[in-house]
């Protein structure tokens, strides 16, 4: 009998002082589990946040990428209205020279026409000014053009620089050990 009821103390007290530990390490493994939530929660809103900035610049990445091409067809149709107002200016000119150079007795011995060419060469130099005044204003807005279509090309590799910065942290965040 003395034997058992040493059995039983022994075990009372081999329990007790397992309990004990047992609580112990239950507390430890609890905390380490509540530090490990608190850190995937950290991580799950880092990334949430990121995904949702990048999605935010690739929007705006997309309304500035319109707005590059329609720059770029503004600049393209500046260009062809500046090549066609060259061209009509240089058409007039050459006939400004030609009744310039005909108005001679020698290269048009009839004097109609060399009338009627004195007459012309005034309107003519006249529609020659205006032909001028269209191509300045047709290089100026060419120039414009360029100048927006710079502007909208600087704002479109400013949110590209952004969207490749939010990648490279995603990716090293990707790359972090568990």
């Amino acid at each position: 009998m003395r034997y058992t009821s040493f059995l039983v103390i022994g075990l009372a007290f081999i329990a007790a002082s397992a309990l004990g530990q047992s609580s112990s390490s239950d507390a430890q493994t609890m905390r380490a589990i509540l530090q490990e939530v608190h850190q995937l929660r950290q991580e799950l809103h880092t990334t949430t946040v990121a995904s949702l900035r990048a999605q935010m610049l690739f929007y705006r990445m997309q309304a500035e990428q319109a707005a590059v091409a329609r720059a770029q067809q503004r600049l393209t149709e500046a260009q062809a209205s500046l090549a066609q107002a060259q061209k009509q200016r240089k058409g007039i000119e050459n006939e400004v020279k030609y009744d310039t150079d005909e108005d001679t007795e020698e290269r048009t011995p009839n004097p109609a026409d060399r009338k009627r060419m004195e007459d012309d060469l005034p309107r003519s130099k006249a529609i020659l000014e205006e032909a001028q005044g269209e191509e300045q204003l047709a290089q100026s807005k060419e120039m414009e053009a360029k100048d927006q279509l710079q502007i909208e090309q600087t704002k479109l590799d400013g949110l590209q620089a952004e969207l490749d910065r939010i990648d490279k942290s995603l990716e090293e965040l990707a790359k972090q050990p568990d």
